[in-house]
């Protein structure tokens, strides 16, 4: 997760994969599924997520054009100690 003043985003590399899960989960919701995208955060403070369209702009368009179909797109933080990573809380989501 690439975080600059609160702001966290994805991906922090390019991602093929997460491209192809994004369009798959569009198609399935087009047929009649329930979708969503969990971005989960590895650490405790954030203000909100987003898509790091300088790494993927390709991902942005397939995450705008998902949520406009009915994907749910959500950010949890974390509580992160050496023996254990724990769900915090959701965080916003806003595509920038």
């Amino acid at each position: 997760t690439l975080e600059d003043s609160g702001i966290v985003s994805f991906p922090d590399a390019p991602t093929l994969r997460g491209l192809k899960h994004v369009n798959e989960l569009s198609l399935a919701v087009e047929n009649g599924y329930q979708g969503a995208v969990c971005f989960i955060v590895q650490m405790s403070q954030a203000n909100y997520g987003t898509i790091n369209r300088n790494m993927q702009p390709e991902l942005a368009i397939a995450i705008k054009k998902a949520q406009e179909k009915g994907v749910a797109i959500v950010v949890y933080t974390c509580h992160v100690t050496p023996s254990q990573i724990t769900i915090k809380e959701e965080i916003p989501f806003k595509l920038e």
